[in-house]
């Protein structure tokens, strides 16, 4: 019970304007159970019988336009977006954080170049 519970606390950390269809809905949950129940395979055959598995499930009950959407490299993140420009009316003393929104991620293009900058913020 505790996996399902991380699996619906990470999905309640997005707001609606950034889920505002059912296939976001499905790529979110599939995010999720690969985050909190994925990360604790060891080996990659593990890992993907828990990716066939689930496209095969979603194929049953949802059909092939939902199960063809679910792929490997779904992640979401809060850590992507930037804080936000001072407009010069703020007080001296403010502090801009960047919003934390949890996200789709592209990890092919997006997350190494947000993280390459925060190395080189260090």
């Amino acid at each position: 019970l505790r996996d399902l519970s991380r699996i619906w606390k990470g999905m309640l950390k997005v707001t609606g304007d950034i889920i505002d269809t059912s296939e976001k809905a499905l790529l979110l949950w599939y995010g999720e159970v690969n985050r909190v129940i994925g990360d604790r395979f060891t080996n990659q055959k593990d890992c993907d019988w828990l990716h066939n598995a689930t496209v095969e499930i979603i194929g049953e009950d949802l059909g092939s336009e939902y199960s063809d959407k679910l792929h490997k490299d779904i992640f979401f993140a809060d850590f992507m977006r930037e804080p936000p420009e001072p407009t010069g009316e703020e007080p001296d003393d403010a502090e801009f954080e960047a919003p934390k929104i949890y996200e789709q991620v592209d990890v092919k293009e997006e997350l190494p170049t947000k993280l390459r900058s925060y190395l080189e913020n260090v």
